[in-house]
């Protein structure tokens, strides 16, 4: 059980860390040169509202479980929201006529995306998800699908993003409590029988096989994309993922050279190894350079152990 606990702490510790790590190169391109060494050089320790979106939703689903009600989630992302931490137009927009008093469904047709949006928010956050399900895989979809909506995220590719990155962190789990190797392009032979995969997103997909075996980031970025889009930025994660091995530091690296969304792409990657790898897998200089005064790091692993005394 000691052990499983750390696979639940390294995911949102994960999920952290890239997010910081990233945070300053957001939209940067790609660059071969980046790296953790000199990515800690370069960051304050400062989180972005990737993190701070993951903790409101762990928080709900510590409170609620995973059936709920999304009203509460509404709630607690409105009631976290800082704007100084990086959110975007929309998202703040909502959250902040949310705050005021408005029903997050009225204020997500009022200010959201025509069609929903299908961009990376729903999917950057989703992590818990995949901890609050670990003996309930088969609610993975529809809790990720609910807490998408929240924030307007319901455009099918929106949606399939968070889905694809909540089963990659429960697979990533499973597996690094059962000792198997990380295989993500197995994961993804089985993922492609789902009929409800988005067409860009199978094509992406597709791609991110054949480049499995690639370390050069600028072809990934060329070829898979490293944008806010939900099906670039899942699959540039896990490409993340692969090039990494289990090593969170390897993982990050890839996250850096590819540049783009890399805070976001970074915070995925990273929830995946260190869901695999556990929390014992991050070099203390990370953990020692994360943000952590009130609902800072060792907050986030509170969180993470909180969940998994929920569902043990």
């Amino acid at each position: 059980m000691a052990e499983l606990k750390s696979h639940f702490r390294g995911a949102l510790l994960g999920a952290m860390a890239g997010d910081v790590l990233g945070f300053a190169f957001e939209g940067a391109p790609p660059d071969e040169s980046r790296s953790v060494e000199s990515a800690l050089l370069a960051v304050d320790g400062q989180y972005s509202d990737d993190t701070q979106m993951t903790i409101a939703l762990a928080e709900t689903l510590l409170e609620e479980g995973i059936d709920f009600d999304q009203d509460t989630l509404a709630r607690s992302f409105s009631a976290s929201f800082e704007p100084w931490r990086g959110y975007g137009a929309t998202a703040s927009k909502i959250l902040l006529v949310t705050r005021s008093g408005m029903n997050w469904e009225d204020a997500v047709q009022q200010y959201g995306h025509m069609g929903g949006s299908y961009a990376n928010g729903a999917a950057m956050r989703v992590s818990p998800v995949a901890l609050a399900c670990y003996k309930e895989a088969d609610r993975i979809a529809d809790t990720a699908e609910r807490q998408a909506a929240v924030s307007g995220h319901t455009n099918p590719v929106g949606v399939y993003g968070a889905q694809l990155q909540a089963y990659m962190v429960h697979y990533a789990l499973t597996a690094g409590v059962n000792g198997e190797v990380l295989d993500i392009p197995g994961f993804l032979d089985q993922r492609f029988h789902n009929n409800e995969i988005p067409n860009v997103f199978y094509e992406k997909m597709n791609l991110l096989q054949q480049m499995s075996g690639s370390e050069d980031a600028i072809d990934v970025y060329q070829i898979i994309g490293a944008g806010l889009m939900a099906h670039e930025a899942v699959c540039a994660a896990g490409w993340c993922v692969m090039h990494g091995k289990g090593d969170p530091v390897q993982t990050m690296n890839a996250a850096l050279r590819l540049g783009g969304d890399c805070d976001t792409i970074g915070s995925m990657a990273m929830a995946i190894t260190g869901a695999y790898s556990g929390e014992s897998a991050f070099p203390q200089d990370l953990c020692d350079k994360l943000e952590n005064e009130g609902k800072g790091r060792d907050y986030i692993l509170k969180l993470a152990s909180d969940l998994f005394d929920k569902v043990k």
